[in-house]
């Protein structure tokens, strides 16, 4: 499964996709506000993710407390620039 993170300047949004699904039929569609980034591993923590991609506007510290829920998920990330 995939996660994509897109990590803006008020909100953190993020979908999986399975390979076996259609491009844009999304399992699952979800956004947080930056004050909740703390509950994200609790969403992702029963997903089997094989790749993770994230866009990243909000900045270095946001970036940390994402790689910090994903690393609890034992999930492993790419930034894209």
């Amino acid at each position: 499964m995939l996660l994509l993170i897109d990590a803006g300047n008020t909100k953190i949004k993020w979908a999986t996709w399975d390979s076996g699904r259609k491009p844009g039929d999304w399992n699952d569609v979800q956004s947080v506000s930056h004050a909740d980034v703390g509950m994200l591993a609790n969403h992702w923590k029963n997903k089997v993710i094989s790749e993770c991609l994230i866009s990243n506007v909000a900045g270095t510290e946001m970036l940390l407390k994402l790689t910090e829920q994903l690393t609890a998920s034992n999930i492993h990330a790419s930034q894209i620039q």
